[in-house]
């Protein structure tokens, strides 16, 4: 304590009192007052040169007082989400955690956890095991929120503003905050507590399907953290028990709807060792039903106008998968296939119950699909660039046409650099080992495009 008055004093006398004063504010039960507090002693850091964690170390013993002394379950709401705060704040400092993460912190993150799995503090979480036949008879908000009526967006979770809605939604985000605060300030804590690392998992993956971006934002975070810091492989039993409402409604085509391959998505990027081949067998043999649209709009399942879009969602889906590198052939295929259907999309200009409503059918654009493609054949620059540089599919002009749209997309600039590499092999072969190609690309800033032209130097012939 006294060297850090003493470097405060060279600067100012009264900044210890300040930094006192803002420790204080830290414990305050108002956002509002937290965050200032956090701002200004970065501020103070940065101004002195000492680190948060040195200048909080004198008051470490008070706000550790604050966060552990009493039970979450004897304050009120706004006072449990402030200490959670603050105990996330502490633990996820830059330099380092201001306290251990021992037995009493591991008691306060199972209070926390229990507190946000009550049954009255449960979130709202998305409709998705709702099937088909229920669609046509939800109620507008739940089609909203599945993304089968409008954009899901416009929906406020927090039905029971100003009352317990946000007090739900936010002790359920600061929990999860809590358990990624933990793993980073303590990485072995999951390991060597399975029923700690089980309920803290599953908290987690339930809360991918909840409506609120905010917890699910939250979720992912701490789920790619615990997957990346903890060295124990996930429990398989129970990330298929956590799941089963996403993975149970796949079963059957016209039970896809965007939230739910929204949350497949979510899981999938952060767990995707823990699924196989055969997920991508069942998502490939659906994106096939949207080759007949004729079936598809007869289903009346999906916002009219909007079908593609949901197609475009399952090819999305592909980066994620393991062993996906087979599916390229296939992938690639059907999305050649699925372009030449959407005209017929776009037809549907009006409803066909009322011929004065016209249909939005932004989601029938030119090209839906080729965004989530490149997404996808970016992970494999080599193999894809040798699927589309073979004589017979550069002849064919659905091929070709493909190949050169997507390399103008500039997030697939890595191919572009495969490709050139793909033609400085093909002149080495021919005898020209110091063959030299550039690209030169032009961008377009009005339709985001970018024009790229090889210039190709075979220089003289080695052999």
């Amino acid at each position: 304590k006294n060297g850090v008055l003493e470097l405060l004093k060279k600067h100012d006398m009264h900044l210890y009192m300040i930094v006192s004063l803002l420790s204080v504010e830290l414990t305050k039960p108002f956002k509002a007052s937290r965050n200032a507090a956090q701002m200004y002693l970065k501020k103070i850091s940065n101004m002195v040169g000492l680190s948060i964690l040195r200048l909080l170390k004198p008051f470490r013993e008070r706000l550790r007082t604050y966060v552990l002394t009493r039970s979450l379950r004897s304050v009120m709401g706004l006072e449990q989400i402030a200490r959670i705060n603050t105990a996330i704040y502490l633990l996820s400092l830059p330099t380092g955690p201001l306290f251990e993460v021992d037995k009493h912190m591991t008691h306060f993150l199972m209070q926390s956890i229990e507190l946000s799995l009550r049954e009255k503090n449960l979130p709202a979480y998305l409709p998705i095991n709702i099937d088909a036949g229920s669609f046509a008879a939800a109620a507008p908000t739940t089609r909203k929120i599945l993304g089968l009526d409008g954009n899901p967006i416009d929906v406020i979770d927090d039905h029971n503003y100003p009352f317990t809605g946000t007090y739900v939604v936010q002790l359920r985000t600061v929990t999860i905050g809590l358990i990624w605060a933990c793993v980073v300030a303590s990485p072995p804590l999951l390991s060597s507590d399975d029923n700690l690392r089980n309920q803290c998992i599953s908290l987690c993956c339930k809360s991918l399907t909840a409506v609120s971006k905010d917890i699910v934002a939250a979720s992912r975070r701490a789920l790619q953290t615990i997957t990346s810091l903890t060295d124990k492989n996930l429990p398989n039993e129970l990330l298929k028990k956590a799941l089963r409402p996403v993975l149970k409604n796949l079963a059957k085509f016209d039970n896809l709807t965007p939230a739910l391959l929204d949350a497949l998505g979510h899981v999938l990027e952060l767990l995707s060792k823990c699924f196989n081949k055969a997920l991508g067998n069942q998502l490939m043999h659906h994106l096939k039903q949207w080759t007949e649209p004729d079936q598809i709009i007869l289903a009346r399942k999906w916002e009219p106008g909007k079908e593609p879009e949901v197609a475009a969602k399952i090819v999305d889906l592909f980066q994620y998968l393991p062993s996906s590198i087979s599916f390229i052939k296939d992938l690639v295929d059907i999305v050649i296939n699925l372009e030449s259907k959407l005209h017929k999309y776009r037809a549907r200009r009006r409803s066909p119950t009322d011929t004065k409503k016209k249909i939005d059918v932004s989601g029938c654009g030119y090209a839906p699909f080729r965004s989530p493609l490149c997404s996808f054949l970016i992970k494999f620059p080599t193999e894809s660039v040798d699927y589309f540089m073979r004589t017979d599919r550069l002849r064919n002009p659905e091929y070709a046409n493909l190949f050169l749209s997507i390399l103008k997309i500039i997030t697939i600039f890595i191919l572009r650099l495969f490709k050139r590499e793909y033609f400085k092999n093909i002149l080495g072969n021919q005898g020209y080992a110091f063959a030299e190609v550039t690209g030169i690309p032009v961008t377009n800033d009005d339709d985001k495009t970018v024009e790229l032209t090889y210039n190709i130097l075979p220089g003289n012939r080695t052999y």
